[in-house]
């Protein structure tokens, strides 16, 4: 009889709105002592700007999308 496998959960994902990657990045790693997550974009930050808070929880750190207003 083969032993049960652990189940594995997606993680949970909290996405915030921001305005600006870099000060919102700086935050969060100064403040909570979060290191950013994901593969590195053009200005130096991953995208999208995830931190890992444990195994199971990620927040994200988007800017709102434009209306076409």
């Amino acid at each position: 009889m083969s032993e049960p496998q652990p189940v594995r959960h997606a993680p949970v994902i909290v996405s915030l709105p921001i305005a600006d990657r870099r000060v919102s990045h700086d935050f969060y790693r100064a403040a909570l002592g979060l290191a950013a997550v994901g593969e590195v974009a053009e200005d130096g930050l991953p995208e999208p700007l995830q931190f890992e808070v444990n195994e199971g929880l990620r927040l994200m750190l988007a800017r709102p999308a434009a209306s076409g207003g």
